[in-house]
């Protein structure tokens, strides 16, 4: 089970829903938008529980500076995203995660 349960219960509830859409919302979403989903970037990090946090243990929520070398899954991300937008001009991109209260 991932550490980000709420976050990981909503994509998955989200992906299946566009698999097997049944209302006329989620038919539409999918004959107008192509929809990409990144999960889990931060890998590596999360292996060893650092949740918010890559292995180098650069915390990736508080504006990074990209970097291939130090925070290889935003940098790689970023251009993932630019061969996207490339094709066809992105409407909107965004972190879903649960924040934990301490």
């Amino acid at each position: 089970m991932p550490s980000d349960t709420n976050s990981f219960f909503f994509i998955n509830e989200f992906k299946n829903r566009l698999i097997h859409f049944k209302s006329d919302e989620e038919k539409f979403l999918l004959e107008h938008y192509d929809i990409y989903i990144f999960p889990f970037i931060n890998l590596d990090g999360v292996i060893f529980g650092n949740h918010s946090c890559n292995l180098t243990g650069n915390i990736l929520t508080e504006n990074p500076i990209v970097s291939k070398h130090t925070t290889p899954e935003i940098y790689y991300l970023l251009k993932e995203l630019k061969i996207i937008n490339a094709k066809q001009q992105i409407f909107v991109c965004t972190s879903i995660r649960s924040s934990l209260i301490r």
